[in-house]
């Protein structure tokens, strides 16, 4: 017998999450390499397909928003897909907005992007952190004049194509956890 029913609906948050410590902590770490105790003003948190859609994702999401700071995120979808991705995982009210490749007639990891998401979210580039599972993202963020953070979830050795990510992290959690939220 299920005593509260809610926690059986799609968007349901708890207000802790048991047995996900690592993840939690992973994400909460990302930034502090990166800002030397002083955070970005704004967090870009993206990843391949069927990444951060997870109740720790959203969990770790409110905490930045509840923190202060505003999510947003960056895709190579369409709007429209961005709209149903958004809808479907529940996320509307705890993201800023969504920034599709699209608006600029450009794919990550072409700089134009980033740079086109720092000017919507009014935010000075380099005061940006990108969070990111995928390495190419890394470097496009970085050579498009912002921080980038790799959520390196399964302990691989970073590709040598370009510069080391500012901060690597395992879990969204460790970098709630390096930003004090």
């Amino acid at each position: 017998m299920i005593r509260n029913a809610r926690v059986l609906r799609a968007g349901f948050v708890p207000r802790e999450v048991e047995h996900r410590d690592a993840e939690v902590n992973h994400l909460s770490s990302v930034l502090e390499p990166i800002t030397n105790g002083e955070p970005a003003d704004t967090a870009i948190v993206t990843g391949p397909s069927g990444v951060g859609k997870t109740c720790v994702s959203k969990f770790v999401t409110e905490r930045l928003r509840d923190g202060g700071y505003d999510c947003f995120v960056v895709s190579n979808g369409n709007p429209e897909m961005l709209g149903s991705m958004v809808d479907h995982a529940g996320i509307g009210d705890i993201i800023e907005d969504t920034i599709s490749a699209d608006e600029v007639q450009t794919f990550k990891p072409a700089a134009e992007i980033y740079r086109h998401a720092a000017a919507r979210t009014g935010t000075p580039i380099d005061e940006i952190v990108h969070v990111t599972a995928g390495w190419f993202d890394v470097m496009g963020a970085q050579h498009a004049g912002m921080q980038a953070a790799w959520v390196d979830r399964k302990s691989t050795p970073w590709e040598p194509f370009g510069p080391d990510p500012d901060l690597t992290i395992e879990t969204f959690d460790d970098l709630a956890e390096t930003l004090g939220v």
